[in-house]
């Protein structure tokens, strides 16, 4: 399915360098095609991307999803205090959002974070607290201190 998807995108750019004529278009309908074929091409690379690495995904969802209670508790941040507190709330649900995305409970990295992060004195210590850094067990074996 990837290499036929590959090849159809491949050949997108071919078929539209057909000169397109005022016969084949009315006036406004051409210029609004030039528009859309030039945001094409410029964006091209970025479209077929996803097909030259099975990886990535063809669309955002996923980044949609993660942000979508934060669009919904957006109005009762309207009564931040001042743009500081604010700014320390798009912060914290940063880092929150950051912890789910790589798996793991944000309540226990946040405090395996507040907790170790006085501690560390180079920055070896603090890239170890990062999300990508630690993984479940990590955040369990530690509590107890």
């Amino acid at each position: 399915m990837e290499k036929q998807a590959s090849a159809f995108l491949r050949e997108i750019p071919v078929r539209f360098r057909r000169p397109l004529t005022a016969r084949r278009f009315a006036r406004s309908t051409l210029l609004e095609v030039f528009f859309e074929l030039s945001y094409m091409h410029k964006y091209w690379p970025r479209l077929t991307r996803y097909t030259e690495r099975g990886d990535l995904p063809i669309d955002n969802n996923r980044c949609e999803n993660a942000i979508r209670p934060f669009v919904v508790g957006r109005k009762a941040w309207w009564f931040s205090d001042t743009p500081a507190g604010a700014h320390a709330s798009a912060v914290i649900y940063s880092l929150v959002q950051t912890a789910k995305a790589n798996g793991l409970e944000p309540y226990a990295w946040l405090r395996r974070v507040l907790r170790d992060l006085p501690a560390a004195k180079t920055v070896e210590d603090v890239e170890a607290l990062l999300p990508w850094n630690l993984n479940s067990r990590d955040l369990t074996s530690g509590l107890a201190h």
